[in-house]
């Protein structure tokens, strides 16, 4: 029933009246609350979690712990491999996404830099074709490209910045379900 709503999807526009009757439209909630859940990256978690042998947490019962400690005891030190892929995934995701941000907030404050990198490449391509169109020169085109260049790495660096601290689980958890037995 899950994968269903991976394939079929119900729309845009009652997307949006889900998300404006809920309250969160016009508010930074509107980028993270609908996009928490993933159908594939639950399909990972599944395929994750019932890889762990249940005589773990038999022989943890055994010995006295109750749900919480098997969450903290077992649970959770083999799941970093699973949380740093997911953290990856989905930090990826909304780090690249700019349309939920025009969708859902109105205000211009709130927007965040993908939405300005959209803005300024748009911009860019149109002030492009308008100075070729116009025979300026080289040079100014020149700068207008660097600009265009020099927004794309100030925006691309935090994700850059932060894989080489996820590189050891991800190369690890990213094989997740991909061979069984």
């Amino acid at each position: 029933m899950f994968v269903f709503t991976m394939f079929f999807w119900g729309g845009l526009i009652p997307f949006f009246q889900v998300v404006r009757s809920t309250g969160l439209y016009g508010s930074r909630w509107a980028l993270v609350i609908p996009y928490l859940i993933e159908t594939w990256n639950m399909v990972i978690c599944r395929t994750f979690f019932q890889a762990i042998p249940e005589s773990l947490y038999e022989s943890a019962k055994i010995e006295g712990a109750n749900e919480f400690d098997l969450l903290r005891r077992i649970t959770l030190p083999l799941s970093k491999q699973i949380i740093a892929v997911l953290a990856l995934y989905y930090g990826i995701s909304n780090w690249n996404g700019w349309f939920a941000a025009i969708l859902f907030l109105s205000d211009v404050k709130l927007h965040p830099l993908q939405v300005f990198l959209k803005r300024v490449l748009t911009e860019a391509n149109s002030a492009d074709a308008m100075m070729a169109y116009a025979n300026v020169g080289t040079g100014q085109m020149l700068s207008l490209m660097q600009v265009k260049y020099a927004i794309i790495i100030v925006a691309s660096v935090p994700i850059i910045a932060l894989y080489p601290f996820l590189q050891k689980y991800f190369e690890k958890g990213v094989m997740i379900g991909s061979l069984k037995g």
